[in-house]
């Protein structure tokens, strides 16, 4: 439950008229009493209250706000943020749903973990950074529109980090996160039980903030899984971007320098005939990288877009 969120909502509403709708005496009076009720953390009360105005005066835009406050304070985040919704289709020029809903569906998707809940907080948020030449009477409702660009802000900020689960095209899952003391984001492969290497390629570098620009970049090492050791190795610079609200990540991944192969073990006959033969194998598969492999990528980007499935790492 958002009880911040919802507080602030029970105080301004118990500062401003019912004007959004004409209502009646009765209904005006049980308005205020479900304010009372907002401001005291009675939800189950208000929400109550405000049903009953909702479903006798379904074109209230006040009341809905009110009902979605209650709602949200049930911690009924879904259902609350369609109220707000609703209200805000109601009376377009009135802001205070529209501060309220950011938080509401950043509420939606920390208990949800859904994409589609992260791209509505996104666009609740963008939305309130963009209001401007509103109808503010005092000098309260300034300072909360200001307080409420600053916190949509911040939902921005948090939505569009990287940390997180991510789904490859080949079905492998990647995390992004700190694992690093001191910490340090880093990409790497999640592995299935009793998998012993990766299925497609192995991720595992360093993430840094870019400077200047929006995204990441970071350099490492990236194993491609061939049929000689570990095939052939390169080091690589990266560079990430997230759109959509955070849900995608686009990782183009670039080859600066090849390293060679990497011979995790040499057959029991290999090992017999020492090390010359070792060598031999070594030599072999060095001479297929650098004819086969390095032409086809050192220099060349390789884009692999990845999709959210998690907000943080297991």
């Amino acid at each position: 439950m958002n009880t911040r969120l919802v507080a602030g909502v029970a105080i301004l509403s118990l500062g401003v008229a019912t004007a959004f709708a004409q209502v009646t005496d009765e209904g005006a009076t049980k308005a205020d009493k479900a304010r009372r009720y907002l401001s005291l953390g009675m939800y189950e009360e208000a929400a109550k209250s405000l049903k009953d105005l909702v479903a006798s005066d379904e074109f209230n835009a006040d009341d809905r706000y009110l009902y979605g406050a209650a709602l949200e304070g049930l911690g009924k985040h879904h259902e609350a943020a369609a109220q707000l919704e609703l209200s805000l289709r109601l009376a377009p020029q009135e802001w205070r749903a529209s501060i309220t809903l950011p938080e509401v569906y950043l509420a939606a998707y920390k208990e949800s973990d859904a994409n589609a809940d992260r791209e509505k907080a996104y666009q609740a948020a963008l939305q309130v950074i963009q209001l401007d030449n509103l109808p503010i009477s005092s000098e309260a409702e300034t300072n909360d529109l200001r307080e409420a660009k600053v916190a949509a802000k911040s939902v921005i900020a948090t939505l569009e980090s990287p940390i997180g689960v991510w789904r490859s095209p080949w079905g492998g899952n990647f995390t992004v996160g700190m694992f690093h003391t001191p910490p340090r984001l880093t990409m790497k492969e999640t592995l299935p039980k009793a998998a012993t290497s990766c299925g497609h390629v192995c991720w595992s570098f360093e993430i840094k903030d870019s400077v200047g620009r929006p995204g990441y970049s970071g350099s490492g090492s990236n194993t491609s899984m061939q049929s000689i050791g570990r095939g052939c190795m390169f080091d690589y610079d990266y560079d990430l971007r997230l759109t959509d609200a955070g849900t995608t990540l686009t990782v183009v991944e670039t080859a600066q320098k090849y390293r060679g192969p990497e011979l995790t073990g040499v057959g029991e006959a290999d090992q017999s005939r020492g090390l010359g033969a070792a060598r031999a194998v070594f030599k072999a598969a060095d001479e297929i990288c650098r004819k086969i492999t390095v032409p086809e990528i050192i220099g060349k980007p390789n884009i692999v877009v990845l999709e959210r499935v998690g907000s943080s790492p297991p």
